[in-house]
């Protein structure tokens, strides 16, 4: 994780990938953060994901029980690409909600 005292990092931004879950019901959604001013610290905090679909399973199911940064990158472009590798990669093995 990214410390919160670092102005520096805050300003700039730290684009990250995360896995968010219901693991009892074996749903999971992979996703990827970037914008200037994102932190992973942010992550279930302030930031609760743009997908649709996790906002109405977060409103019939609750919270998930997983939330999780699981990388941080340099720039945008590499987290962009991890997560569509990433995703075609849990896709085949797991129940995916996006």
């Amino acid at each position: 994780m990214i410390p919160n005292n670092n102005e520096h990092l805050r300003r700039l931004g730290v684009p990250y990938t995360y896995l968010i879950g219901w693991s009892t019901l074996n749903k999971w959604y992979y996703g990827v953060r970037y914008s200037k001013r994102c932190n992973p610290n942010d992550l279930w905090v302030k930031y609760f994901t743009s997908s649709k679909l996790v906002k109405q399973f977060r409103n019939k199911f609750g919270e998930p029980d997983v939330v999780e940064v699981r990388k941080i990158f340099n720039n945008s472009e590499d987290a962009i690409v991890h997560k569509g590798i990433w995703t075609c990669h849990f896709k085949a093995h797991h129940q995916f909600c996006s």
